[in-house]
């Protein structure tokens, strides 16, 4: 069975995020790089959703983002980091494709029918690192 098919991991990630609202220290979130309609729609609410689901403290919680939605995230963390902040444009569009193509290596891994580039996030990768 795939790991997207399995249907074992919502219990696994409200475990994780329970584990992580018991536990204090820094929790680093992001950074979103898909479409940003897509950050809005799903990302940002699911957020909102695990940090309360699992109790964790907005002041723990730093959201990394692109390209200056910091509002977008006020009401989950007052910690904020830019990522343009650390990379020029153009090395972060580099990495951002480095990382595209080794995530399409591992796709078949992961039960993905069509290997292609994505800049949806299914793995970690060094960029990611």
């Amino acid at each position: 069975m795939s790991r997207l098919a399995d249907v074992n991991i919502v219990p696994r990630v409200k475990e994780q995020l329970l584990e992580l609202g018991s536990k204090r220290g820094p929790i680093l979130v992001g950074p979103w790089l898909s479409e940003i309609g897509f950050e809005v729609l799903y990302w940002i609410p699911f957020l909102r959703w695990a940090l309360k689901y699992g109790g964790i403290p907005a002041e723990d919680v730093y959201i990394v983002s692109r390209g200056g939605p910091r509002s977008w995230y006020a009401d989950l963390s007052p910690n904020y980091l830019e990522i343009l902040d650390h990379y020029t444009p153009q090395e972060f569009r580099a990495g951002n494709a480095l990382r595209m193509s080794e995530q399409e290596a591992s796709s078949a891994a992961i039960g993905m029918r069509h290997r292609r580039a994505s800049s949806k996030q299914h793995v970690i990768t060094a960029f990611d690192r």
